[in-house]
């Protein structure tokens, strides 16, 4: 089995497509573990529209490349598209942080909403990236 964590964020109809994120994350994947939701001010792009963000963690035989497709797929069914993206709309963003502990995505790990959510899914773990 292997272990994953995700941030999933949306800066439009947030609550909304939280929730169903996490309902379709339910479906795709078992035992998992769901961390506050925090919002959060946008980093990198222009709209200023505050986001909504939450660390989930869950354990798989999936392959982590599989991982990422399903994840992927789901940003997709919720209806993000380029042109969104280009305007810094988020209607679903899940990023696939750690994968049995090797950071793939390092330059989020620092973040403060990130390092908040792993130590409060991981009080007792420390990840090194």
């Amino acid at each position: 089995m292997h272990t994953c964590l995700i941030c999933i964020g949306s800066n439009y109809n947030r609550k909304e497509n939280l929730a169903l994120a996490a309902k379709w994350l339910r479906e795709a994947f078992c035992k998992m573990t769901f961390g506050s939701v925090q919002e959060t001010e946008p980093i990198g792009i222009a709209n200023s529209a505050l986001f909504f963000n939450q660390l989930v963690e869950f354990r798989t035989q999936l392959d982590k490349d599989t991982v990422v497709s399903i994840l992927k797929s789901m940003e997709i069914k919720a209806g993000r598209t380029p042109e969104d993206k280009a305007q810094g709309k988020v209607i679903l963003d899940i990023d696939l942080l750690l994968f049995d502990d090797k950071v793939l995505k390092s330059e989020e790990m620092n973040r403060t909403y990130i390092i908040k959510g792993i130590n409060e899914l991981r009080p007792h773990k420390t990840t090194t990236h």
